[in-house]
């Protein structure tokens, strides 16, 4: 989990935490990153938030890496907390990821300039087994 809070002379002061329980990843996997967003300051604030769909993955409707959405979560009030999921399938097939890549979500806040990122790692094929092997040696 990474959280960040930022503050400045000009916006009173946000915390973002960015987390997610699958990783590392499959292809045709679900993706699901969950995003926390605390409003530490003693007035309302608009929380508008712009992120890409990540690489060697497509959101849920099909829109491929790199697609630029905004989220809009409207008003967070003073010392309130509000959380909602982003959830990606990871391609698969010809496209899968190799294993080792790394799949990041970066999050912006564009009106306080920070953001906010975590990063998963693919494994698109098993883990090697170890065989048992069992030697006799007679006299």
């Amino acid at each position: 989990m990474f959280a960040f809070a930022g503050t400045s002379a000009a916006a009173p002061s946000v915390s973002y935490a960015l987390t997610t329980t699958t990783d590392p990843v499959k292809p045709g996997q679900v993706l699901e990153y969950k995003v926390t967003v605390t409003n530490l300051s003693n007035i309302t604030q608009n929380v508008y938030l712009t992120y890409h769909v990540p690489n060697f993955t497509t959101n849920l409707n099909g829109y491929p890496a790199g697609t630029v959405f905004n989220y809009n979560l409207g008003n967070v009030t003073a010392g309130a907390t509000e959380s909602f999921n982003l959830d990606f399938m990871v391609l698969s097939g010809a496209q899968a990821p190799p294993t080792g890549s790394l799949i990041t979500l970066v999050l912006a806040d564009q009106i306080r300039s920070i953001s906010v990122s975590r990063t998963v790692i693919a494994r698109s094929a098993p883990a090697a087994a170890l065989s048992q092997q069992t030697i006799s040696h007679k006299p």
